[in-house]
Protein backbone atom coordinates (compact mmCIF):
# COMPACT_ATOMS: atom_id res chain seq x y z
CA UNK A 1 0.00 0.00 0.00
CA UNK A 2 2.85 2.96 0.93
CA UNK A 3 4.79 1.52 -2.31
CA UNK A 4 2.22 1.96 -4.40
CA UNK A 5 1.14 5.41 -2.79
CA UNK A 6 4.41 6.82 -2.85
CA UNK A 7 4.67 5.86 -6.90
CA UNK A 8 1.45 7.61 -7.13
CA UNK A 9 3.48 10.61 -5.74
CA UNK A 10 6.58 10.05 -7.54
CA UNK A 11 8.05 9.50 -4.25
CA UNK A 12 10.51 7.02 -3.67
CA UNK A 13 9.83 4.47 -0.21
CA UNK A 14 11.78 2.26 1.27
CA UNK A 15 9.37 -0.04 3.56
CA UNK A 16 10.35 -2.85 5.56
CA UNK A 17 8.13 -5.51 7.71
CA UNK A 18 9.84 -5.68 10.67
CA UNK A 19 6.75 -7.91 12.24
CA UNK A 20 3.79 -9.58 11.03
CA UNK A 21 1.33 -11.82 12.22
CA UNK A 22 0.83 -15.14 10.52
CA UNK A 23 -1.77 -15.53 7.55
CA UNK A 24 -4.83 -15.17 8.24
CA UNK A 25 -3.70 -12.18 10.32
CA UNK A 26 -4.27 -8.40 10.07
CA UNK A 27 -1.14 -6.65 11.90
CA UNK A 28 2.27 -5.67 11.02
CA UNK A 29 4.81 -3.39 12.34
CA UNK A 30 6.22 -1.57 9.70
CA UNK A 31 8.73 1.13 9.70
CA UNK A 32 10.76 2.86 6.37
CA UNK A 33 10.63 6.26 4.91
CA UNK A 34 8.04 7.37 2.12
CA UNK A 35 9.53 10.01 0.09
CA UNK A 36 11.92 12.40 2.12
CA UNK A 37 10.29 11.85 5.56
CA UNK A 38 10.29 9.08 7.75
CA UNK A 39 7.36 6.24 8.77
CA UNK A 40 7.05 4.20 11.57
CA UNK A 41 3.54 2.84 13.33
CA UNK A 42 1.77 -0.30 13.89
CA UNK A 43 -0.90 -0.93 11.35
CA UNK A 44 -4.12 -3.68 11.54
CA UNK A 45 -5.99 -4.17 8.24
CA UNK A 46 -9.20 -5.49 8.05
CA UNK A 47 -11.72 -6.48 5.86
CA UNK A 48 -14.65 -5.22 4.63
CA UNK A 49 -16.75 -7.55 6.68
CA UNK A 50 -14.36 -6.98 10.08
CA UNK A 51 -14.37 -2.63 9.90
CA UNK A 52 -17.95 -2.12 11.44
CA UNK A 53 -17.28 -4.94 14.01
CA UNK A 54 -13.86 -3.61 15.05
CA UNK A 55 -15.21 0.09 14.69
CA UNK A 56 -16.26 0.52 18.18
CA UNK A 57 -13.05 -1.32 19.59
CA UNK A 58 -11.10 1.08 17.58
CA UNK A 59 -13.15 4.40 18.33
CA UNK A 60 -12.41 3.46 22.02
CA UNK A 61 -8.52 2.88 21.84
CA UNK A 62 -8.33 6.22 19.75
CA UNK A 63 -10.35 8.19 22.39
CA UNK A 64 -8.53 6.69 25.14
CA UNK A 65 -5.38 8.53 23.85
CA UNK A 66 -4.40 11.35 25.88
CA UNK A 67 -1.29 13.59 25.28
CA UNK A 68 0.57 15.33 28.45
CA UNK A 69 1.31 18.39 26.37
CA UNK A 70 3.23 19.51 29.54
CA UNK A 71 5.22 17.14 29.31
CA UNK A 72 6.34 17.04 25.57
CA UNK A 73 6.48 21.19 26.58
CA UNK A 74 9.13 19.98 29.46
CA UNK A 75 10.89 17.53 27.38
CA UNK A 76 11.35 20.06 24.52
CA UNK A 77 12.68 22.66 26.42
CA UNK A 78 15.01 20.66 27.99
CA UNK A 79 16.30 19.59 24.89
CA UNK A 80 16.82 23.14 23.91
CA UNK A 81 18.63 23.68 26.84
CA UNK A 82 20.63 20.97 26.36
CA UNK A 83 21.90 22.18 23.10
CA UNK A 84 22.53 25.31 24.54
CA UNK A 85 24.62 24.04 27.12
CA UNK A 86 26.90 22.44 24.21
CA UNK A 87 26.93 25.64 22.10
CA UNK A 88 28.08 27.40 25.21
CA UNK A 89 31.01 25.17 25.78
CA UNK A 90 31.80 25.18 21.88
CA UNK A 91 32.08 29.11 21.98
CA UNK A 92 33.79 28.95 25.87
CA UNK A 93 36.25 26.09 23.97
CA UNK A 94 36.59 28.06 20.78
CA UNK A 95 37.45 31.34 22.73
CA UNK A 96 40.27 29.56 25.19
CA UNK A 97 41.87 28.32 21.95
CA UNK A 98 41.69 31.49 20.35
CA UNK A 99 43.63 33.32 23.57
CA UNK A 100 45.67 30.14 23.60
CA UNK A 101 46.80 30.96 19.94
CA UNK A 102 46.69 34.53 20.63
CA UNK A 103 49.46 34.17 23.72
CA UNK A 104 51.82 31.83 21.54
CA UNK A 105 51.39 34.51 18.65
CA UNK A 106 52.48 37.36 21.14
CA UNK A 107 55.49 35.64 22.61
CA UNK A 108 56.64 34.28 19.05
CA UNK A 109 56.35 37.81 18.34
CA UNK A 110 58.00 39.19 21.63
CA UNK A 111 60.84 36.31 20.18
CA UNK A 112 61.25 37.57 17.45
CA UNK A 113 61.33 41.06 18.39
CA UNK A 114 64.34 40.28 20.70
CA UNK A 115 66.37 38.36 18.44
CA UNK A 116 66.04 41.32 15.78
CA UNK A 117 66.96 43.63 18.31
CA UNK A 118 70.13 41.31 19.40
CA UNK A 119 71.10 40.96 15.75
CA UNK A 120 70.82 45.11 15.20
CA UNK A 121 73.41 45.11 18.01
CA UNK A 122 76.01 42.84 16.73
CA UNK A 123 75.84 44.55 13.36
CA UNK A 124 76.40 48.04 14.67
CA UNK A 125 79.10 46.52 16.62
CA UNK A 126 80.48 45.07 13.74
CA UNK A 127 80.01 47.66 11.49
CA UNK A 128 81.47 50.06 14.21
CA UNK A 129 84.34 47.40 13.95
CA UNK A 130 84.67 47.73 10.90
CA UNK A 131 84.98 51.81 9.80
CA UNK A 132 87.42 51.87 12.95
CA UNK A 133 84.63 53.92 15.70
CA UNK A 134 85.06 50.90 17.70
CA UNK A 135 86.00 52.10 20.99
CA UNK A 136 87.64 49.92 23.66
CA UNK A 137 87.09 50.21 27.94
CA UNK A 138 88.62 49.12 30.30
CA UNK A 139 85.86 48.71 32.88
CA UNK A 140 88.27 47.52 36.05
Amino acid sequence: MYKALALQRGMQSQIHVIRSTPAGQSAADIAGTLGSGSLSGSHIFVSDGQVTQLAETANAVLDSVRINFGSVAAQENAVRQSFQRMFEADIANDRAQGAARQEQTDEALASDRAAQGGMHKQAVAMENYSLDRAVVVNTT
